[in-house]
Parts: C-alpha cells; sequence; structure tokens
C-alpha cells in the first residue's frame, strides 16, 4: 500500500496476510490518527476495525514487533510507549489492540 490509496475490502486485498499491510489499512482509515503518511485516506471506522483485527489474527501478543509507521511517535499510543536506553517504541500488538478497543466502543 502506499499514498495513492485505492478503496476496497480488505479481506479482498492483496495484504490480507501481510502484518505491515493490514497495520498500514487501520492507521489510514483510523478517524484518530494524524500523520502526513495517511492524509490521502478519509477516515473509515469499519475498515480501522477490520485492519486492526486482522493485525491481531496474524500477530501474537508475545510479539515485539514494534514502531511500525512511526507510531512511537503518535499521541494516540502514548499511553502504550516505553523507552529502552531513550528510544520509544510502541508495540504493534499493543497498539492494535488498544485502537480496536477503543474504536468498539464508538
Amino acid at each position: 500500500m502506499n499514498k495513492t490509496f485505492v478503496k476496497s475490502e480488505l479481506n479482498n486485498s492483496e495484504i490480507f496476510n501481510n502484518l505491515k499491510g493490514c497495520f498500514a489499512w487501520a492507521l489510514w482509515n483510523d478517524p484518530d490518527i494524524k500523520s502526513i503518511l495517511f492524509d490521502t485516506c478519509k477516515s473509515d471506522i469499519n475498515n480501522a476495525i477490520a485492519g486492526y483485527s486482522r493485525v491481531l489474527d496474524l500477530i501474537s501478543s508475545k510479539n515485539n514487533t514494534s514502531n511500525f509507521y512511526g507510531i512511537q511517535y503518535l499521541g494516540a499510543f502514548e499511553k502504550i510507549r516505553i523507552f529502552k536506553e531513550e528510544k520509544p517504541y510502541v508495540k504493534v500488538y499493543e497498539a492494535s489492540k488498544l485502537r480496536l478497543e477503543y474504536l468498539q466502543q464508538l
């Protein structure tokens, strides 16, 4: 996926089994994520939920994958940001779980 995002359904897309792609899908559709990386997509809560849900299907809670797309610097993930040797980290699993729980309450 890139900034020339074409609207389609996640489960019919080429990224459906790609962790990083599904996370990008979620971020680009999340109405609370503001970044120059995601400025060409209209917010769509249902697409964001689908993306975060798929990420959680693809990754274990024990997985330490972190900092995709600069999430360690985004305010939406401040509560789960940790520091190691003064560098910020946000785990993709934790970020997806946090945002999914929030968006499902709306």
